[in-house]
């Protein structure tokens, strides 16, 4: 009888460590891929500035030449591309930094809940003073207000930089039927 007790005593903690280990491994995923992304967003961004480069660096306008002016526009059509993926790519820094920010407080609030169920004022090891019950119930509200409003400016910069990577795109593909077409001029 005392062994089942003992295994059902033993089951949240299994349960709770399954949870931490698929946790743990959704985060590593999630990592690899925001880090691959961000590779395709710096290649393409370079790939395009090297490009830019290419044409522009001895281009000479022909005020009578169609082709002229039509590569001239493809030329602005992979500045605006640059422009537009690097501002993603800095719109997606930035998103970084919010999660990590949310991160952290999200990790403050699990402390200030780690006091609340203990019952007991602790001890703040970094300042020496007391964390009351009180104190860490007001830190726990005031911590969920600001990860909700971190959380709003994470999807707010996510669609930011969502609208940057379209526009890169799309200002890609003009120039490149600019080019093709500056070439059939």
């Amino acid at each position: 009888m005392s062994d089942e007790a003992d295994a059902e005593a033993l089951e949240p903690t299994r349960i709770e460590s399954l949870v931490q280990e698929a946790h743990g491994r959704a985060e590593r995923a999630y990592e690899r891929w925001n880090e691959a992304w961000a590779k395709y967003n710096y290649y393409v961004v370079g790939i395009v500035a090297g490009l830019f480069a290419y044409l522009a660096k001895d281009y000479h306008l022909v005020a009578n030449s169609v082709a002229s002016w039509v590569l001239l526009l493809a030329i602005v059509f992979l500045l605006g591309s640059i422009i537009c993926g690097l501002k993603q790519i800095e719109a997606t820094v930035h998103g970084l930094n919010l999660q990590s920010h949310r991160r952290q407080l999200q990790h403050e609030i699990a402390q200030a809940e780690q006091i609340l169920r203990s019952g007991a004022d602790h001890e703040n090891a970094s300042t020496g003073g007391v964390i009351t019950q009180a104190v860490a119930e007001k830190s726990k509200i005031s911590l969920q207000r600001q990860v909700e409003t971190v959380t709003r400016k994470i999807f707010e910069e996510t669609a930011v930089g969502g609208w940057f990577y379209r526009w890169r795109d799309w200002m890609l593909l003009a120039a490149l039927a600019a080019l093709v077409a500056s070439r059939l001029f």
